[in-house]
C-alpha cells in the first residue's frame, strides 16, 4: 500500500472512509474535530470534470505528534497485536521500517510526507 492516512500522497475524504470502514457522517466528525484542533489542514482538489472535493494535510502541531502517534502504534503492537502488527510504518523512499525511542541523537524526524503505511508482512488483511 502506498501512502497513508496523513501520509503521501494527502488522503482525501473517500481514502478515509474506505479505510476505515466507518460511515460518512463519522469520518467528517472526526476531521473536523482534527481540523478544529489544529491538527490536519483541509486543502481543495478538483479532478477535470468532477466537483471540488478535499485531502487533508498534517499541519505542523500535526507533523509533532506522529513521534506520540507512532509510540501509541508501536505499544498497541506490543501489547495487543499478539506479536502480529497489522501495519508497519516505513521510510518512503529506503522501506526501511520506522521505530520511535528515546535518545540524544540528533538526527532529524522523518515528515509525514517520508512516511508509508503498508500492511505488515505476512499479514493477511482481515
Amino acid at each position: 500500500m502506498g501512502g497513508g492516512y496523513f501520509l503521501t500522497p494527502p488522503p482525501r475524504f473517500e481514502d478515509f472512509v474506505t479505510r476505515i470502514g466507518t460511515s460518512a457522517p463519522s469520518v467528517s466528525r472526526a476531521l473536523k474535530q482534527l481540523e478544529s484542533a489544529g491538527i490536519v489542514a483541509r486543502t481543495p482538489y478538483r479532478e477535470p470534470g468532477m466537483r471540488a472535493r478535499d485531502e487533508y494535510r498534517l499541519t505542523p502541531a500535526g507533523e509533532d505528534l506522529l513521534p506520540v502517534f507512532l509510540a501509541l502504534v508501536r505499544w498497541g503492537d506490543a501489547h495487543l497485536q499478539d506479536g502480529r502488527p497489522p501495519l508497519v510504518f516505513v521510510e518512503a523512499d529506503s522501506g526501511r521500517p520506522l521505530s520511535v525511542r528515546v535518545t540524544a541523537d540528533p538526527a532529524p524526524e522523518p515528515s509525514s510526507d517520508a512516511i508509508e503505511i503498508r500492511l505488515h508482512p505476512g499479514r493477511d488483511r482481515d
